[in-house]
Protein backbone atom coordinates (compact mmCIF):
# COMPACT_ATOMS: atom_id res chain seq x y z
CA UNK A 1 0.00 0.00 0.00
CA UNK A 2 1.24 3.49 -1.29
CA UNK A 3 2.33 5.77 2.12
CA UNK A 4 2.60 9.38 2.03
CA UNK A 5 5.74 10.95 1.80
CA UNK A 6 6.87 13.11 4.93
CA UNK A 7 8.25 15.91 2.63
CA UNK A 8 5.15 17.85 3.06
CA UNK A 9 1.29 17.83 3.41
CA UNK A 10 1.06 17.13 -0.34
CA UNK A 11 1.41 14.11 -2.78
CA UNK A 12 4.87 14.06 -4.30
CA UNK A 13 5.37 12.73 -7.86
CA UNK A 14 6.32 9.20 -6.03
CA UNK A 15 3.57 8.96 -4.01
CA UNK A 16 1.32 9.72 -7.56
CA UNK A 17 3.49 7.25 -9.44
CA UNK A 18 2.67 4.63 -6.13
CA UNK A 19 -1.11 5.02 -6.54
CA UNK A 20 -1.02 4.28 -9.87
CA UNK A 21 1.05 1.20 -9.68
CA UNK A 22 -1.41 -0.17 -6.61
CA UNK A 23 -3.31 -2.94 -7.14
CA UNK A 24 -7.30 -3.20 -6.66
CA UNK A 25 -6.90 -4.38 -3.44
CA UNK A 26 -5.13 -1.95 -2.54
CA UNK A 27 -7.29 1.20 -3.82
CA UNK A 28 -10.15 -1.15 -1.89
CA UNK A 29 -8.33 -0.66 1.25
CA UNK A 30 -7.54 2.85 0.73
CA UNK A 31 -11.39 3.67 0.06
CA UNK A 32 -12.41 1.91 3.22
CA UNK A 33 -9.63 3.71 4.99
CA UNK A 34 -11.12 6.72 3.63
CA UNK A 35 -14.83 5.80 3.96
CA UNK A 36 -13.43 5.13 7.80
CA UNK A 37 -12.19 7.91 8.52
CA UNK A 38 -15.09 10.11 6.74
CA UNK A 39 -17.34 8.45 9.29
CA UNK A 40 -15.18 8.76 12.32
CA UNK A 41 -15.15 12.88 11.27
CA UNK A 42 -18.62 13.44 10.83
CA UNK A 43 -19.31 11.39 13.85
CA UNK A 44 -16.98 13.79 15.87
CA UNK A 45 -18.67 16.52 14.03
CA UNK A 46 -21.86 15.40 15.20
CA UNK A 47 -21.02 14.78 18.78
CA UNK A 48 -19.96 18.69 18.91
CA UNK A 49 -22.87 19.50 17.25
CA UNK A 50 -25.30 17.45 19.76
CA UNK A 51 -23.32 19.41 22.69
CA UNK A 52 -23.25 22.30 21.25
CA UNK A 53 -27.33 21.92 20.73
CA UNK A 54 -27.40 20.96 24.33
CA UNK A 55 -25.86 24.20 25.64
CA UNK A 56 -28.14 25.86 24.05
CA UNK A 57 -31.22 24.24 25.12
CA UNK A 58 -30.15 24.34 28.93
CA UNK A 59 -29.75 28.13 28.16
CA UNK A 60 -33.13 28.70 26.93
CA UNK A 61 -34.81 27.12 29.61
CA UNK A 62 -32.84 29.23 32.08
CA UNK A 63 -33.75 32.37 30.18
CA UNK A 64 -37.13 30.88 30.51
CA UNK A 65 -37.03 30.45 34.29
CA UNK A 66 -35.50 33.63 34.61
CA UNK A 67 -38.30 35.61 32.65
CA UNK A 68 -41.26 33.32 34.71
CA UNK A 69 -39.25 34.77 38.15
CA UNK A 70 -39.13 38.39 36.81
CA UNK A 71 -42.71 38.16 35.33
CA UNK A 72 -43.43 36.75 38.87
CA UNK A 73 -41.60 39.90 40.54
CA UNK A 74 -43.22 42.23 38.25
CA UNK A 75 -46.67 40.99 39.34
CA UNK A 76 -45.82 41.35 43.10
CA UNK A 77 -44.04 45.05 41.85
CA UNK A 78 -47.72 45.71 40.64
CA UNK A 79 -49.73 45.17 43.52
CA UNK A 80 -47.32 47.10 46.23
CA UNK A 81 -48.04 49.91 43.42
CA UNK A 82 -51.26 49.31 43.79
CA UNK A 83 -51.52 49.71 47.33
CA UNK A 84 -49.31 52.27 46.89
CA UNK A 85 -51.79 54.76 44.73
CA UNK A 86 -54.93 53.55 47.38
CA UNK A 87 -52.96 55.09 50.34
CA UNK A 88 -51.85 57.87 48.81
CA UNK A 89 -55.13 58.68 47.79
CA UNK A 90 -56.25 58.37 50.92
CA UNK A 91 -54.00 60.92 51.97
CA UNK A 92 -54.66 63.75 49.40
CA UNK A 93 -57.88 63.22 50.73
CA UNK A 94 -57.19 63.68 54.40
CA UNK A 95 -55.11 66.51 53.41
CA UNK A 96 -57.75 68.22 51.25
CA UNK A 97 -60.20 67.61 54.79
CA UNK A 98 -58.20 69.03 57.04
CA UNK A 99 -57.44 72.24 54.69
CA UNK A 100 -60.84 72.82 54.80
CA UNK A 101 -61.15 72.68 58.48
CA UNK A 102 -58.02 75.00 58.26
CA UNK A 103 -60.46 77.62 56.93
CA UNK A 104 -62.79 77.36 58.99
CA UNK A 105 -60.56 78.23 62.19
CA UNK A 106 -58.90 81.23 63.57
CA UNK A 107 -55.35 82.07 63.57
CA UNK A 108 -53.16 81.34 66.42
CA UNK A 109 -52.08 84.98 66.01
CA UNK A 110 -55.75 86.02 65.93
CA UNK A 111 -56.84 83.81 68.99
CA UNK A 112 -54.53 85.50 71.07
CA UNK A 113 -55.23 88.66 70.62
CA UNK A 114 -59.05 87.98 70.82
CA UNK A 115 -58.49 86.05 74.24
CA UNK A 116 -56.57 89.64 75.57
CA UNK A 117 -59.73 91.75 74.51
CA UNK A 118 -61.92 88.83 75.98
CA UNK A 119 -59.77 89.50 79.00
CA UNK A 120 -60.01 93.33 78.89
CA UNK A 121 -63.63 93.33 78.63
CA UNK A 122 -64.19 90.94 81.62
CA UNK A 123 -61.51 93.18 83.43
CA UNK A 124 -63.57 96.35 82.67
CA UNK A 125 -67.09 94.81 83.72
Amino acid sequence: MPKQSNKTEYATKSDLQKLHRATKADIKELRGNINQDIKTHMGVLYKKFSDDVKVLAEAHLDTGREVKNLGARVGGFEVKMDILINTVGEVKVDVAEIKNELKNKADLKDHKLLEKRAATLEATT
